[in-house]
């Protein structure tokens, strides 16, 4: 994403993430974005340098031609021929410049070097860039308040995924809470009210193509796969299952815990990602609560201003 393009308060809900860690430069324009951000980094570090020595030696001026040379990195030519191409400023190696001149020229450098550098991915020394009260992000100039939006807005992007994970684990845990009761209820309908009468694998087959028809996967493979007899399937109505050993009803009880330990653990599964959630709506809120009083700053000092004008 190439540009910045937060969203008021009113929409802050419907803003997307905005990637802020520059464009997708091919290897090539890295290396030459990276070349034109040192060469201007260069030349501002001379200037400074010259502009420090003509204060020192209280001069008031100086030429392009007194700081650079044809063994100077870059070079004079190379500086004019930059200067040109980067920033469209035309100087003549011999034409006097005043401190004044060449303090503006050094902070349109560190401009142009920081726009530049904020096209770079993160680990080539891009990102936002700050210089001189301006910022720059993905090639662009930006205020403040662009910034501190989009970041801001980037971590609201980033909870609400989060939230999102966590309300989905929630659903999809009372959903297998939901059908894991259900299976429950099934086998406790099954339980004969003796302790001797048992239950073949095969009925208890029947009761799982049951369960298949309203939930689409096997209940003994989901919640009970230890009770299942080990390696033993049955094919019916095209579907294969596991195969519970046959039972009596005090059998039949240890096949229920079982699938109730299933749910306990559901449970604390759902307690902790509750406990999560939880936290993530309240850093939400804390962001939230920090935009609006940002804001709030932000237009109370250009009330301020606007009144002295």
């Amino acid at each position: 994403m190439s540009g910045i393009s937060p969203a008021g308060l009113g929409s802050i809900n419907s803003e997307t993430y905005t990637s802020l860690d520059g464009l997708n430069l091919t290897s090539a324009q890295i290396t030459s974005t990276t070349t034109s951000v040192q060469t201007a980094t260069q030349i501002s570090g001379q200037l400074q340098s010259a502009v420090n020595a003509l204060l020192y030696n209280n001069q008031d001026s100086g030429s392009l031609s007194q700081i650079f040379s044809s063994s100077t990195t870059p070079t004079l030519a190379q500086v004019t021929s930059f200067l040109q191409s980067a920033l469209n400023v035309t100087i003549q190696p011999g034409q006097e410049l005043s401190i004044q001149d060449l303090q503006t020229l050094k902070k349109a450098l560190d401009n142009y070097g920081n726009l530049e550098a904020s096209k770079l991915p993160g680990n080539e020394g891009g990102g936002i860039k700050s210089i001189n009260g301006n910022f720059y992000v993905n090639g662009q100039e930006v205020t403040i308040l662009d910034v501190f939006m989009a970041v801001r807005v980037n971590q609201l992007s980033n909870f609400d995924n989060q939230i999102n994970g966590y309300m989905n684990e929630l659903q999809q845990n009372n959903d297998l809470a939901k059908a894991a009761n259900q299976w429950i209820s099934m086998l406790n309908d099954a339980t004969p009210t003796d302790t001797t009468t048992s239950v073949n694998g095969a009925s208890f087959v029947a009761l799982q193509e049951s369960f298949y028809t309203l939930y689409g996967y096997d209940p003994v493979a989901k919640f009970m796969p230890t009770s299942a007899s080990s390696g033993v399937t049955s094919v019916a109505g095209g579907h294969t299952f596991d195969v519970l050993p046959d039972a009596i009803s005090t059998k039949i009880t240890a096949y229920v815990t079982d699938a109730k330990n299933y749910v306990t653990n559901i449970n604390s599964e759902n307690q902790t990602a509750q406990t999560y959630l939880d936290q993530l709506n309240n850093k939400r809120s804390e962001v939230l609560d920090s935009i609006t009083n940002f804001t709030k700053s932000e237009g109370q000092v250009q009330s301020d201003m606007s009144s002295k004008l």
